[in-house]
């Protein structure tokens, strides 16, 4: 149920959040009405307005720590698919110091590295799916150079580049599996929508207008924003799923650029 909502339209995990928060505010007003009418109750001094201002910094406080803890583990992910791509296109880059043969070979794991990351761990991971470790790919490119033995000056100098390169590549593409699969607690989140029921609890029973409109006008626009910045939150707290999430744009481009340089140098070697 939970990844099913987190994979739906942002738009439709905002109204049903704010839908959430907007029922049981108006729900909880009729009640409060109809048990403790606004006739008998004393009547709301200034020192209550401030009481409520309290209330309401502090829960703005707890969700702007956890707004922000979730915009940065965001802007993480988004840094570390830039930086995979990066990496990706050093590695190709670097593989024609080894040798043509090796080279050759590099460079087709690289590429289909990203063919793997792009086509099937990006949709495992918007599923919630985790990918497995070890990538055969990478698995295989490092048991290669295992393999090779520098004949020339060229080769013990990029050996070790082109090593140094694929380890930052692995270690790159860990941390995103580690991001995909953490989330922020229950516990945190229980405190969150709690306080913003308990938001919505003070402001209910500070209500000093008779008219029921006006009432309902309040609750409603501060039941809305509530709902809204949950829905923010959930949604930048999984980075890779929904709607608001990482995008495999880097790594395509990454992919358009190594299909690209072949297909120029085969274009290149027919002309020789």
């Amino acid at each position: 149920m939970l990844n099913y909502f987190l994979n739906g339209n942002t738009g439709l995990q905002s109204i049903v959040l704010s839908l959430l928060c907007l029922s049981f505010s108006l729900t909880a007003l009729y009640l409060l009405r109809k048990i403790w009418p606004l006739e008998s109750r004393q009547r709301i001094l200034d020192i209550h307005g401030h009481v409520f201002g309290v209330i309401g910094i502090i829960f703005a406080v707890l969700l702007g720590a956890v707004a922000v803890g979730s915009w940065e583990k965001f802007n993480r992910a988004e840094n570390l698919t830039i930086k995979e791509a990066s990496s990706a296109i050093n590695i190709y880059n670097s593989a024609p110091g080894l040798g043509k043969s090796e080279a050759k070979e590099v460079r087709t794991f690289v590429k289909h590295y990203l063919e793997v990351a792009i086509h099937n761990e990006w949709p495992q991971m918007k599923k919630n799916i985790s990918p497995e470790m070890n990538e055969e790919n990478i698995t295989a490119l490092t048991k290669r150079f295992t393999q090779i033995e520098p004949k020339t000056k060229s080769q013990e100098l990029f050996i070790p580049i082109v090593i140094q390169q694929v380890n930052y590549l692995r270690m790159i593409r860990e941390e995103r599996i580690f991001l995909a699969e953490s989330a922020l607690t229950g516990a945190i989140m229980q405190l969150v929508f709690l306080g913003g029921f308990l938001t919505l609890l003070a402001c209910i029973f500070l209500e000093s207008e008779s008219s029921k409109i006006n009432s309902i006008i309040f609750l409603s626009i501060l039941s809305i924003l509530i709902g809204l910045v949950l829905a923010a939150i959930i949604g930048l707290d999984h980075p890779y799923q929904g709607d608001i999430s990482i995008s495999s744009r880097p790594l395509e481009s990454a992919l358009s650029y190594i299909n690209n340089a072949d297909q120029l140098e085969m274009l290149t070697g027919n002309s020789k």
